[in-house]
């Protein structure tokens, strides 16, 4: 892939998901110079990620793993004690588990003697009740406008 494709793809996923980035960024850490660094190098992980042709299968999760990542280099060397959490996974353990602590997924089936269709049957239930709490909270969103 040309520099020129690699800068437009990274663009382009900047404008997309750098809100997101940023929201993660400021959820793990209140210090504002910690958020920063960790915004700009999960930035930084995915602009490599471009250059070594790795294909972005389900962006937002990617990009979210690299968020974490960059969250644990920049956080967990000076504080051994934080335990990274999003917000957004309060309802769902196992994604929280998986996607926040960086658990794989063999790991975390050997760890608990369960099948990875079981988990796979865990992680669509959870997602589920993902899409159910997100579609309820769009929708008491718009109660205040209805004509």
């Amino acid at each position: 892939m040309s520099e020129n494709s690699i800068q437009k793809k990274f663009e382009k996923i900047y404008e997309l998901y750098h809100p997101m980035v940023y929201g993660i960024s400021c959820q793990v850490s209140e210090d504002d110079k910690q958020a920063n660094e960790i915004f700009i190098k999960t930035f930084e992980k995915i602009h490599e990620q471009l250059r070594n042709n790795l294909k972005f299968v389900s962006p937002p999760i990617v990009i979210m793993k690299l968020a974490i990542r960059a969250a644990h280099e920049v956080i967990i060397p000076s504080n051994r004690e934080v335990s990274l959490k999003l917000k957004q996974f309060e309802n769902s353990p196992l994604l929280e588990n998986l996607i926040c602590t960086e658990t794989a997924l063999d790991t975390y089936c050997t760890e608990n003697k369960i099948s990875e269709e079981i988990v796979a049957k865990k992680i669509r239930a959870e997602l589920m009740t993902l899409r159910y709490l997100k579609a309820k909270k769009n929708s008491s969103l718009f109660k205040f406008f209805v004509f």
